[in-house]
């Protein structure tokens, strides 16, 4: 096995340098390639994918320069045919806009020297549902996506080592397969220090987070957003129909060390945003695995300018009263010993680092 990409975060959720402010290919006069390549090297890390794929064609230089890059932002809307607007995309649209993304990263990632440069951002999203192979660095190759498929992570992050994590589930599917631990599962995250989930679909069981802490050892702050966003999801039935959207959003994970006596030592911070008191029970569970951890904060409902006037989907079962929390408290550490302080707080209470786990 060769050095590992190393990727200080990946966001798996989506500027212009034209040829002519380059100089075109050959031309050694244009201003911009005199530069000095660390300078030429951060131009770069501010385009997408697909940007910083045409440059590679300049020269020998450029294409070089964009082996190093330390951010990679994939994005398959960046790749809409021509002469079509996104929403109008559908289909085989989407099948080629997959492929065109793979096709563009493979170009760039085929280039680097793993080890020699690190990616500090690891940012892609794609559409579930065709059998596209999407390859990221020496991680994805081979892992298929079907719009009624889940994602393997130990895969998708196959040969890296990630420090923070960002998974965004945009209120549908949840597409991360729960798996056991495994070697290749463990060599991905032994690293991981943040785990941030966004957008997870209201009504479903969040048990099969689990397997992120049990494969994570190091993991020092675990935060997930659980809510619908009526103001941003697609409500339409036909229109879901045609896009192949999948009904059944949540996911169901047993392992064997998941009712266990398993215990995490470096978890210090749970942060839910969205709670719900169905949850009582998945906190319960965390608390009684990580046995130092400090702090808990439990957050009512976001609020949203754009839903204001929108029916919410769900009514909130958020404690209000103190009696109620007291009793929610009592709940959570009934039958073992736990230090960690439990806190409900309203959106408008929300802490300026934990306001910025929330991706949207």
């Amino acid at each position: 096995m060769g050095k590992r990409n190393n990727c200080r975060q990946v966001l798996l959720t989506p500027r212009k340098i034209c040829a002519g402010a380059m100089g075109k290919k050959g031309n050694t006069d244009d201003r911009l390639s005199a530069l000095p390549d660390d300078i030429l090297v951060n131009i770069l890390d501010r385009l997408n994918v697909p940007e910083a794929a045409r440059t590679s064609v300049l020269s020998r230089r450029w294409s070089q320069l964009s082996a190093e890059l330390s951010r990679l932002v994939i994005n398959a809307q960046d790749f809409v045919p021509e002469g079509v607007s996104s929403p109008e995309v559908s289909g085989h649209g989407l099948v080629r806009m997959n492929a065109a993304a793979v096709e563009a990263t493979k170009n760039i990632l085929t280039r680097r020297n793993p080890g020699e440069h690190t990616i500090s951002l690891l940012s892609t999203t794609f559409y579930l549902r065709d059998v596209v192979p999407v390859s990221i660095g020496h991680a994805v190759e081979g892992c298929i996506f079907c719009w009624h498929e889940m994602v393997e992570l130990s895969t998708l992050l196959f040969e890296t080592s990630v420090v923070e994590l960002n998974l965004g589930f945009r209120y549908e599917k949840i597409w991360v397969q729960p798996e056991c631990l495994t070697k290749r599962l463990a060599s991905a995250f032994h690293r991981l220090r943040i785990a941030n989930l966004d957008s997870i679909p209201e009504g479903y069981d969040l048990m099969w987070t689990m397997f992120i802490l049990e494969a994570a050892p190091s993991l020092e702050k675990l935060c997930m957003t659980v809510m619908d966003h009526p103001c941003e999801m697609q409500m339409d039935d036909e229109e879901r129909r045609k896009r192949l959207y999948s009904e059944n959003k949540g996911v169901e994970w047993e392992s064997a060390s998941s009712t266990s006596n398993f215990k995490h030592h470096h978890l210090t911070k749970l942060i839910i945003f969205c709670f719900e008191s169905c949850m009582v029970s998945y906190v319960r569970r965390v608390m009684r695995a990580a046995v130092n951890l400090k702090d808990v904060y439990l957050y009512d409902r976001l609020t949203c300018d754009e839903c204001e006037d929108l029916e919410p989907l769900k009514p909130t079962t958020f404690p209000l009263s103190k009696k109620h929390r007291c009793s929610m408290r009592k709940q959570m550490t009934q039958g073992f010993e736990s230090h960690a302080r439990i806190r409900f707080l309203s959106s408008a209470e929300t802490q300026e680092d934990h306001e910025a786990m929330i991706l949207n």
